[in-house]
């Protein structure tokens, strides 16, 4: 699917997608905001092509289009989900957890390289700036 960023002043971060294959498309927006003591909660609602296409003019516009190849798996009873940034080559695994959920038992095929769950770096938009610079050269 492609990510879009869209860099809402007062919103944690905020995007906008395209999902799809074969010809047939999703489309969606995404608003991450900070919860109660210091959890994140999404919103996510689904978007008609039209509404996509609006927004799309409010696009940052020091960021890419991120092109992501997203593998779902479960492995003793958690889900993964692993994003290949396919511009980057990068690949992150996200884990979806419960709030309460405190341990995450890496699959053993599994080798980080380094946690990056609270690093602003890997942001929906830092990456999709990252993107940029690259394609610009």
């Amino acid at each position: 699917g492609d990510s879009n960023a869209l860099p809402f002043g007062g919103i944690e971060q905020e995007w906008i997608r395209k999902r799809g294959q074969g010809g047939v498309y999703h489309y969606s927006q995404t608003v991450r905001k900070m919860g109660p003591n210091g959890s994140h909660v999404e919103l996510k609602r689904h978007l008609s092509h039209r509404e996509y296409l609006n927004l799309m003019v409010f696009r940052d516009p020091d960021s890419e289009t991120l092109r992501i190849k997203r593998t779902c798996f479960m492995y003793q009873d958690q889900i993964y989900v692993m994003d290949s940034l396919v511009d980057l080559d990068l690949v992150l695994l996200r884990a979806q957890v419960e709030p309460t959920f405190q341990q995450v038992n890496l699959p053993p095929f599994v080798t980080p390289s380094t946690e990056v769950t609270h690093d602003k770096a890997f942001s929906i938009l830092e990456l999709s700036r990252q993107a940029a610079v690259k394609s610009r050269g």
